[in-house]
């Protein structure tokens, strides 16, 4: 229960004997109503039959004796049946039964009513037999004497018939029915995991490549070309493991970068300080002239502010990279920047006897950027250049 497809196959089962049940429930209950249609519609006659045999006792006003008569030859051929004689309210005068199987002293006559307008079969009444329970019947409205309205209400089935859902469930037809829908469920479920098993077979595909993923495997991709939502969705996981793959490869030259920024420093600031600890180490001499050390103090002091330089340069790239400061972009002139830094390391040029010549179109136009930066940026350009030329 634990993965989709033990989910997925749980669920399916139990709408499938939902359905077989709601189906056998719904083919049971029409079984019976049919049953019942045709039952009542064969005894469509059956009170007026009754009546004509006892139309000569009922005019005597002997009305439990006319009942017995019609009774016994009415259930000589059908035990079930049960024969009442009722009044215009509904009042049993007369009754088949044995008295103290009758339960009830009276009957609705709205169901009776309908079956003489012909209403549609079948209709149900009530059972004076069966107190809780209604039965189909046969009925027939005749004048007493006096001109009042009695009926001839014959119970088809009554309580010897025993219910419709005893005989239903004894029927072949039920037995074959549930024969049926077991075949039929077993087949659904069947096909369904089937079903099931391909679909989510595509999933594991999916899980198994995630996992690789999981495990540093970037290489393995989905090859599904169906146009469903798996087919979509292995295709993104394609595209986004492609992404990730380059991804990784920035990260790898990046931090290749890294080490090799990381070398240089190391090797750029190794020179100053090893000429700040050399120069340190002769001004130890107490034997040298005060101007000698004055200059070598001033050495100690330029390669000191180098290395400051050098690890100034390293904080703001690292802040940079951190996106921890923002360049400040504004408009600035690159002509007045360059005569600027032309006029800044002038000095530095003669000492290392170069000519330094800032050459530049008069009318160059106003650029966006960090003044601070691209001063930086220029300035380590021309250092380099007096440096190693």
């Amino acid at each position: 229960m634990k993965s989709l497809y033990g989910r997925i196959s749980a669920l399916y089962l139990l709408l499938a004997l939902v359905l077989a049940g709601l189906c056998a429930w719904l083919s049971i209950g029409l079984f019976v109503r049919f049953h019942n249609e045709v039952d009542q519609k064969v005894s469509l006659k059956l009170a007026q039959t009754f009546f004509m045999h006892m139309q000569p006792t009922l005019e005597a006003g002997a009305y439990q004796a006319a009942v017995d008569e019609a009774a016994e030859l009415g259930t000589m051929f059908d035990p079930a049946l049960e024969l009442y004689l009722l009044d215009a309210e509904g009042v049993i005068l007369a009754h088949s039964p044995p008295p103290e199987k009758v339960l009830v002293d009276r009957v609705s006559l709205e169901p009776i009513r309908q079956f003489l307008a012909k209403a549609p079969l079948p209709i149900e009444g009530d059972a004076p037999c069966l107190e809780m329970d209604r039965r189909i019947f046969s009925a027939y409205s005749f004048e007493q004497q006096g001109g009042e309205e009695a009926f001839v209400y014959v119970i088809i089935r009554g309580k010897a018939a025993g219910t419709a859902g005893e005989m239903v469930r004894d029927s072949y037809i039920v037995r074959t029915a549930g024969l049926t829908f077991l075949v039929v469920v077993g087949l659904t479920a069947l096909v369904g995991l089937m079903l099931f098993g391909l679909l989510t077979r595509r999933f594991r595909r999916l899980v198994g490549v995630g996992e690789r993923f999981e495990a540093g495997d970037f290489s393995p991709r989905i090859e599904d070309e169906s146009d469903d939502e798996l087919g979509r969705l292995a295709r993104l996981f394609n595209r986004m493991g492609g992404t990730i793959t380059a991804q990784m490869e920035a990260l790898r030259r990046t931090d290749a970068q890294r080490r090799d920024l990381v070398a240089n420093l190391a090797h750029d600031l190794r020179t100053p300080l090893s000429a700040v600890r050399g120069y340190a180490e002769r001004l130890r001499d107490r034997s040298l002239p005060a101007a000698e050390q004055t200059r070598h103090a001033d050495l100690v002091l330029t390669n000191a502010d180098r290395a400051v330089t050098l690890v100034r340069r390293l904080n703001d790239l690292s802040r940079l990279d951190a996106r921890q400061s923002a360049p400040l972009f504004e408009p600035f002139s690159l002509a007045e920047l360059v005569q600027d830094l032309a006029h800044k390391f002038a000095p530095d040029a003669e000492r290392n006897e170069l000519d330094l010549v800032a050459d530049y179109s008069p009318d160059l136009p106003m650029i966006e950027g960090d003044v601070g930066l691209v001063d930086r940026m220029v300035s380590n350009l021309l250092e380099n250049a007096i440096r190693y030329t």
